[in-house]
């Protein structure tokens, strides 16, 4: 008899299946820590949800958080819902954040007229800030 193949999310379709309602391929897939903050049940309620008029989502950008961790951000179409994951090499999840994306067009327009020297010579990544708040990456020159 032929052994059934569990079938994986990998990080590059994560959105689709997310969209498409894969949230128990989603579910089985995370780490035995992220499963005890959460029900499968309570999982499935709030992806659907969060999905509600939702077309598509996108891959807005990946990056290394270390060597055996990669994490990815998926946006809306209109760019008001964002998906953040965090996959290791065996495409486990380890981390999972789903959230509304917040602006605030007023002050979001301000910019400091000073000039700055970072310390960090290499691309560095800001997980929170004001505009796009899910998306921050920043390059040093």
């Amino acid at each position: 008899m032929k052994e059934k193949k569990a079938i994986k999310v990998t990080p590059e379709d994560f959105g689709n299946v997310f969209l498409n309602g894969g949230f128990s391929t989603i579910y089985h897939q995370t780490t035995e820590e992220l499963k005890q903050l959460v029900t499968i049940d309570e999982f499935i309620e709030l992806g659907q949800s969060f999905n509600h008029g939702i077309e598509t989502y996108n891959l807005e950008m990946s990056s290394n958080l270390d060597n055996n961790i990669k994490h990815y951000i998926w946006l809306d179409s209109e760019r008001k819902k964002a998906i953040t994951v965090s996959f290791d090499e065996s495409n486990i999840i380890h981390g999972l954040l789903i959230n509304h994306v917040v602006s605030y067009p007023e002050s979001d327009r301000q910019y400091t007229q000073n000039t700055y020297i970072m310390p960090i010579k290499e691309e560095w990544f800001v997980f929170l800030g004001r505009d796009k708040s899910v998306l921050k990456l920043s390059l040093c020159i």
